[in-house]
């Protein structure tokens, strides 16, 4: 018998099917096969921002005299 989720797993599972459902549309509209206002694409990147964690450039510098260990942690 399969396992069912719990609900921050349900949760984050419906949460991976909106964003990629807000991705595939804006690629669909990008490639000129689904129309979307300016609004609708405005709402998408609102919605994107929430969702998915944003790049950011890091530089590191300075002298390194034993081993490092560099962690990162990506949250929402």
């Amino acid at each position: 018998m399969a396992e069912r989720l719990n609900k921050r797993q349900a949760d984050s599972a419906r949460q991976l099917i909106q964003v990629q459902n807000i991705v595939r549309n804006l690629e669909r509209c990008q490639d000129g096969e689904f129309e979307m206002n300016s609004n609708q694409i405005a709402a998408a990147r609102i919605l994107l921002d929430k969702s998915l964690p944003s790049l950011q450039s890091v530089e590191a510098t300075g002298q390194i005299d034993s081993n490092v260990t560099i962690s990162v942690t990506l949250g929402s």
